[in-house]
């Protein structure tokens, strides 16, 4: 899949901010996704009793780029982003860009939760936000967390690693997709940045490229999350993209997402 080049304008904003954030962002330990007590590493454990909520960026500047269009005509270009600490993550980066090129961004995200999360609940959300907020376009992030409590509906429950459960995510996501298509929403899904070798989330990486490979059969356009990081294909030498723990990102790796989802969804509103 041919790779989108990120403007240079573009990443040299985020890089600024990245660089004013890291004064008042000290180094975010592996807390988002924290080591469940198990042999094998999860990142599915953060308590998912959270309340969600579609929390409302700040007001977009009033220097907007005249070239944002309203997509579907109700007065406001917005996006949604689905997420989880990931995106927690990188939030103030996103939101900081979003409202600088004057497009409202509202968040469903939740550390520690996937799209299988609490039977499939992000989906009841998205259907909610989609319904009140009309967005314009909708970004759906999701990189790896299953607690394996998902249940079918003959009772059967989901196993984790399993084929069952790329069969059940799939099927989720295409019906999360669809939920965003409903009122004329641009869909995009992120495909997850490879976990670093030898860390604690490595253990995550089969996972990940087969959550990555339903999001890329989807049929919507794709924010290269994993390329954004690497683009000479590598971990090596990108050790101040990603914490210690392999898997969330630093300021540096949190604008550098940032660029690149801006360049993949600029198209919806241009």
């Amino acid at each position: 899949m041919a790779r989108r080049t990120i403007p240079a304008a573009v990443l040299a904003f985020v890089v600024a901010l990245a660089v004013v954030a890291f004064g008042t962002r000290a180094a975010q330990g592996a807390t988002d996704l924290a080591p469940a007590v198990s042999s094998t590493p999860t990142a599915s454990t953060a308590d998912t009793t959270a309340q969600v909520a579609a929390t409302s960026s700040t007001s977009a500047s009033t220097t907007s780029p005249t070239t944002v269009t309203d997509q579907n005509g109700d007065g406001v270009a917005r996006v949604v982003v689905i997420g989880d600490s990931l995106v927690v993550g990188a939030e103030d980066e996103l939101t900081a860009m979003f409202t600088a090129e004057g497009v409202d961004v509202r968040f469903i995200a939740v550390s520690g939760t996937g799209i299988l999360t609490d039977q499939g609940v992000r989906l009841t959300e998205l259907e909610n936000a989609v319904a009140e907020l009309h967005p314009d376009a909708v970004i759906i992030e999701s990189c790896c967390n299953y607690d394996g409590n998902y249940v079918l509906p003959d009772g059967t429950v989901v196993p984790t690693d399993s084929q069952l459960l790329w069969d059940t995510w799939a099927a989720q996501a295409r019906l999360m997709v669809a939920a965003a298509q409903s009122s004329g929403a641009d869909v995009y899904a992120v495909l997850t940045p490879r976990p670093v070798s030898g860390t604690w989330f490595s253990g995550l990486a089969d996972r990940i490229e087969h959550f990555n490979d339903i999001y890329r059969s989807l049929g919507v356009g794709l924010i290269d999350w994993d390329a954004a990081l690497y683009p000479d294909g590598t971990t090596a030498g990108h050790e101040s993209e990603r914490q210690p723990d392999g898997l969330h990102l630093t300021t540096v790796g949190d604008a550098l997402v940032t660029a690149a989802t801006w360049a993949a969804v600029a198209p919806s509103f241009s």
